[in-house]
């Protein structure tokens, strides 16, 4: 017999959300990733549902065909979609997925047309976290309009021929824990590199993957990053 155990209170989860929603008049979308925190995804999503949520969240596509399989008839979106994932069902369950790149975009878009539906796409812009996203998108242009347009939204970024983009994934005193990071991401597919530097006159090496043209360049790893828990950040470097 375990010796923890966690009761939830789906009644409070819901009163909770009441609450929420009797401050606003915008739609509330209930974030029910990672199994909803712990608190169990699909008994929390039918709460939240029951409550009023116009929408609901998760982080990967599986997450959120297993809303829409357990029964989840609100609008469900999920935000991590790398290249690769199960898109034929999530389009064909009507999830709503984010579009981070123009690779993804044409990944979903070549799949909807396979299967004669048209996706439901958000959009996502990287607003300064370098966690993901179209990133150093011109505010003076619309990307949407370039995407809907089939063009490569405008960046600040790409004009200048002189600048290369690294992800950086650690910063270790130890070279053998470089060395160790190194070795995982290369099991999950990913080449990275050690670069040796000094602080404060000691030497610490940083974990990096690249180099990149562009920081749209960066999107597909920042995701595949984010997804196996490791928080990726974007180094820019001058060629001369």
């Amino acid at each position: 017999m375990s010796r923890a155990r966690a009761e939830i209170n789906l009644a409070a989860i819901a009163e909770n959300l009441k609450l929420i929603k009797s401050k606003t008049s915008a739609q509330v979308l209930a974030v029910v990733k990672a199994d909803a925190y712990g608190h169990g995804l699909i008994n929390v999503a039918k709460e939240a549902e029951k409550a009023g949520a116009d929408w609901l969240g998760t982080a990967l596509v599986e997450e959120g065909i297993a809303l829409r399989n357990g029964g989840i008839t609100k609008p469900i979106i999920s935000w991590l979609t790398p290249l690769g994932e199960d898109f034929k069902t999530a389009i064909n369950l009507d999830i709503d997925l984010s579009i981070s790149s123009i690779e993804l975009l044409n990944e979903i878009i070549s799949v909807g047309k396979s299967i004669n539906k048209v996706p439901r796409v958000h959009i996502e812009i990287d607003t300064g976290m370098n966690r993901g996203g179209f990133g150093g998108v011109d505010p003076a242009r619309d990307p949407i309009a370039d995407i809907a347009a089939g063009k490569t939204p405008e960046t600040k970024n790409e004009a200048k021929a002189d600048t290369l983009f690294f992800v950086q994934t650690g910063v270790f005193s130890q070279r053998a824990e470089a060395d160790a990071q190194k070795a995982n991401l290369a099991m999950q597919g990913i080449q990275a590199q050690l670069s040796e530097s000094a602080v404060d006159g000691n030497s610490v090496w940083r974990v990096r993957i690249g180099p990149f043209g562009s920081i749209e360049d960066t999107t597909s790893v920042r995701s595949k990053l984010t997804i196996l828990g490791i928080k990726p950040t974007v180094i820019r470097v001058n060629r001369s």
